[in-house]
């Protein structure tokens, strides 16, 4: 009995090598061998103007994308601060913004000195995280940053060639404000998008629901005054991190901690805002 138990493990060990095998020259012919995954990072910059040119137009935008970053490059890179960059190849020329791409050992960033840098127009505005309380004041197609809590991660769904999901999220300051009719622009609904086309993966797993996120560089985009929500779009410069991974100096660290500290006390009204969200996308699936 034991030898006859060795030889089915030995025989089910040759049947995985067999498949294992024929999996390996699939991938062989369809060219997908050797594909590993590339780290990569994505600086978004704008280019200088000296304060005596006579030039008119306005700073030239460009989305720089670093193959293979350096450990120097992941860690010093800062935001704010003047480059002079060398090893940039460009990939793209017909949109407003210029897309460039390097390898990160080829490319070199040096940072322009204080001294240097007054020679230019202004160029940098710091950031900083807008309240729902104060998003009127953000201009329709304008760029923002938040933290709040997602209330409801949407299904997916394919629409154009892409995949999307929708995520509602609030971050409390209406309530907090005290202000009348809190429950009207108390929402912000985002919409994600890829061009991936697979129906078994989501964008973002239901399991979010009830954490508290940071999100750079959504886009505003019209409110949808029937439901008093307010909309936004992420787009390939948008990104999002967890309450607790946003680093101490960010700027959108006080604004999750604000959001959470309402969290903390506000059950009774985040179930009201999720039954509200319900109502909002009824059978649509969204």
């Amino acid at each position: 009995m034991e030898s006859y138990t060795c030889f089915v493990v030995m025989l089910q060990i040759v049947k995985q090598n067999e498949v294992s095998e024929k999996v390996e020259k699939a991938l062989v012919v369809a060219g997908l061998s050797s594909r590993d995954v590339t780290p990569f990072l994505k600086v978004r910059v704008i280019g200088l103007v000296n304060k005596h040119s006579a030039s008119t137009s306005s700073n030239k935008e460009g989305l720089i994308t670093i193959w293979n970053p350096t450990e120097m490059q992941k860690d010093n890179l800062v935001e704010g601060q003047a480059y002079s960059v060398m090893g940039l190849v460009p990939s793209n020329y017909c949109t407003e913004i210029m897309y460039l791409h390097a390898r990160g050992s080829s490319t070199t960033w040096k940072p322009l000195a204080s001294a240097q840098t007054t020679d230019f127009k202004p160029f940098f505005t710091p950031r900083r995280a807008i309240e729902l309380l104060k998003f009127g004041e953000v201009p329709i197609s304008s760029e923002f940053d938040i933290a709040g809590l997602i209330l409801y991660v949407g299904n997916t769904y394919l629409c154009n060639n892409k995949k999307k999901q929708w995520l509602f999220l609030t971050d409390g300051s209406k309530f907090v404000s005290g202000q009348g009719c809190e429950e009207q622009d108390c929402l912000l609904a985002v919409s994600f998008s890829s061009a991936t086309t697979d129906e078994d993966s989501t964008l973002f797993s239901y399991t979010l629901s009830g954490n508290t996120v940071g999100f750079s560089n959504l886009v505003k985009r019209q409110k949808d005054e029937t439901r008093q929500v307010w909309v936004a779009e992420a787009t390939e410069s948008s990104s999002y991190t967890l309450s607790n991974e946003i680093p101490r100096k960010s700027h959108l660290k006080e604004a999750a901690v604000l959001a959470e500290r309402w969290a903390s006390r506000s059950y009774h009204k985040i179930q009201e805002l999720k039954e509200r969200v319900l109502c909002i996308v009824g059978n649509a699936g969204v």
